[in-house]
């Protein structure tokens, strides 16, 4: 077996030495000669020459004894935003503050908040008098935000558990009341029509991956349990909802829905997009057909009732007669309210 030379030792210590202050650790020459087995003159020496050599080192030269750490920001410079953030990042920057009102009752509501005020404070002076009033400005509203005072430990929960790929065993509350635990593995939160869902792969399930609405998540609790987040070819969110009004993540195979919308929605439905697979073909009679190719689902359902009296379903015929019951089952109610 080959001898080490005199320098392999101490280039190990120094590697080792390096390993430790990118993980977090800081050094004084007192500690760096306890971890290379040398006098604090030579561990000084060595500090210094990763301080000179390696990008991130940085030694506080404020500090007696001088203290050595590791830092990115020497590597990707005084900051992502560079010395002055742009106009496009302060616009980022504001509507993702307008955003946090979705968050509202938790702590990202208000660093959102602090982040946008920091990127603000970036912009060159001649923009800053621009970004006045930002509040009032820009603004996201999607109604029906949900509460999330009491929720703030729930979702610090499922976000932590999403971005280290942590199994969650939830107390779960179904649409018709029940409760139940389940083991999901969190693949992404997702924001749809001002609510916050999970789509999570469901253990022990038929169809394993579904979607819940964080609303309805009573109780969440990590376990040390962690899963290998599947690749783009296996899972992709955009593909998976694709043929999908909303959330829903059925089973069901895509059909033609054809929807008659009365003449006050004409103008609405040329210049709003419902589903990427919409086309829209203008009647004589002032309607206008709506087309789309998506699942069948209750939120197909809620979106054609929402127009009212104003729709009128062609295609596919169970949807039609679906939507007839509901209809009349709806109208039942008023005629019954009024003869009472």
């Amino acid at each position: 077996m080959a001898k080490k030379t005199r320098t392999e030792p101490q280039r190990e210590g120094t590697l080792r030495l390096l390993a430790q202050l990118m993980k977090g650790r800081t050094h004084t020459a007192t500690s760096a000669a306890k971890e290379l087995t040398m006098n604090r003159e030579g561990a000084l020496r060595v500090l210094k020459a990763l301080h000179k050599h390696v990008p991130g080192i940085q030694k506080n030269d404020s500090s007696q004894p001088h203290v050595f750490s590791f830092s990115t920001k020497e590597i990707h410079g005084p900051s992502a935003l560079g010395e002055h953030a742009s106009f496009a990042a302060g616009i980022s920057a504001t509507f993702g503050a307008a955003f946090a009102r979705l968050l509202r009752g938790t702590s990202y509501h208000s660093e959102f908040i602090k982040l946008r005020d920091t990127v603000v404070a970036r912009l060159r002076t001649t923009w800053q008098p621009h970004f006045e009033d930002l509040g009032r400005k820009f603004i996201i509203r999607s109604g029906g935000e949900e509460n999330l005072d009491d929720r703030s430990g729930l979702l610090d929960d499922i976000i932590e558990a999403v971005l280290k790929n942590q199994t969650v065993l939830i107390d779960y509350t179904r649409f018709d009341g029940s409760q139940k635990q389940l083991r999901v593995s969190p693949y992404s939160l997702v924001v749809y029509d001002g609510r916050l869902y999970v789509i999570g792969l469901r253990h022990n399930d038929e169809r394993p991956l579904r979607s819940y609405r964080f609303a309805r998540i009573a109780n969440v609790e990590r376990t040390d349990e962690t899963f290998a987040y599947p690749s783009a070819n296996e899972y992709n969110p955009d593909a998976l909802l694709r043929e999908s009004i909303g959330i829903f993540m059925g089973g069901e195979e895509p059909v033609r829905v054809r929807l008659l919308l009365a003449e006050p929605w004409a103008i609405y439905a040329h210049h709003h997009r419902w589903h990427e697979s919409q086309t829209v073909r203008e009647l004589p009679d002032g309607r206008v057909e709506v087309s789309l190719r998506v699942r069948p689902c209750p939120e197909l359902e809620q979106w054609v009732l929402s127009f009212g009296e104003n729709a009128e379903v062609i295609d596919p015929p169970d949807l039609r007669e679906v939507i007839a019951r509901r209809l009349r089952a709806a109208a039942a109610h008023y005629e019954s309210a009024g003869e009472g």
